[in-house]
């Protein structure tokens, strides 16, 4: 049957550590970097 309250390991925050989170943040950067590279993308003084 169905259960609302049943998680797996990827629905809960413990099952992360700092690492993957780094990992996401790395991303993250990674890609706005390109779009903004792309676009040409500058920031306000």
């Amino acid at each position: 049957g169905w259960n609302p309250t049943w998680h797996t390991p990827l629905d809960v925050w413990t099952t992360f550590d700092d690492e993957d989170f780094r990992l996401g943040l790395n991303a993250a950067q990674t890609t706005l970097s390109a779009i903004a590279k792309l676009t040409s993308a500058r920031l306000k003084n």
